[in-house]
């Protein structure tokens, strides 16, 4: 029986794809490596994926500084070609788990290797929560996984859910969204979570103030626990959103207390904000609705976040 086998190796690693002759295939999970999101990005390696940053359309979405990159390491930022790579016509995700973080291999710690084009999203790379969305969904894609469900009615999906082919009465549904039909807010694991539906129904400002966490509790978490909301207009009006008011935890990346904004493409990660900088910026809905999740992995996320109708 053909089988990947995980041990305690020399680093993070794994080969791309099934190699054809062998029954047993390994993946290094070295010290450092033990997380959920790292192995999760090792195992996609096995299945089949190279990093999104080697997508043979990268240049239409990143940047990549090889001056500040090692020669030796430089291979893992090669990029494919239509031949060897496809992405079933998907949209770049900045949060895949299969993207590797702004400083990744450089040379000079304080300067980038990997620059967002749409410089919003540039928080968003390298996460390892989880995989998201769209590389389980080109997982399934890759393996037909729809097979499965071939002689089950496909279940009227909301957003970009599909059909589960583990439960085929059912969709699998982007992370800001639940229920079997993915029609649901989803329940935020976060203590004191404020997450609801707001609805847009005025073209002045008004402001969602969301919390999500314990002021009284200082324990650090590898894993966050997060609350979501949605923000609704009308049938056929957009809406206009801006930060407020941050988070108290600035830092870069964002790793202990974040805002992701989605502005309607839920099939991918949304933009990652928790700092001042991010006040004032105004983004607007590509439909009538706007995703946000608010995560925290210490102490008690507040923000303040103003939307409109336009």
């Amino acid at each position: 029986m053909n089988r990947l086998r995980f041990y305690r190796g020399n680093g993070c690693w794994s080969y791309i794809g099934k190699q054809p002759t062998w029954t047993s295939q390994d993946i290094s999970i070295g010290s450092g490596c033990e997380y959920h999101g790292t192995i999760t990005h090792e195992i996609g390696h096995a299945l089949g994926f190279y990093h999104t940053q080697s997508r043979y359309d990268r240049d239409s979405w990143i940047s990549v500084d090889f001056s500040n990159i090692p020669a030796d390491l430089q291979y893992n930022f090669e990029k494919q070609t239509p031949a060897t790579e496809t992405h079933f016509g998907q949209r770049y995700d900045y949060g895949s788990v299969m993207q590797y973080g702004p400083y990744a291999f450089a040379s000079d710690p304080n300067k980038y290797t990997i620059r967002a084009l749409y410089s919003e999203y540039q928080n968003s790379m390298g996460q390892r929560e989880e995989p998201a969305f769209s590389d389980v969904r080109m997982m399934n894609w890759l393996y037909n996984c729809s097979m499965n469900c071939v002689n089950s009615a496909v279940p009227p999906c909301r957003q970009p859910g599909y059909q589960d082919p583990q439960s085929c009465n059912k969709c699998k549904c982007p992370r800001m969204f639940s229920g079997t039909y993915c029609e649901k807010l989803p329940t935020g694991s976060a203590t004191n979570c404020n997450g609801g539906v707001v609805q847009a129904t005025t073209t002045s400002w008004s402001t969602l103030r969301g919390t999500a966490g314990n002021p009284n509790d200082w324990t650090t978490r590898n894993t966050p626990t997060d609350c979501c909301w949605h923000i609704t207009a009308p049938a056929g009006r957009q809406i206009q959103v801006r930060l407020s008011t941050p988070p108290n935890n600035c830092m870069e990346q964002c790793p202990w207390q974040a805002i992701e904004l989605n502005i309607g493409y839920f099939d991918m990660y949304g933009m990652i904000m928790c700092c001042q900088s991010a006040v004032g910026r105004t983004y607007t809905s590509v439909s009538n609705m706007v995703g946000v999740r608010g995560t925290v992995r210490y102490n008690q996320l507040t923000f303040g976040l103003d939307f409109r109708l336009v």
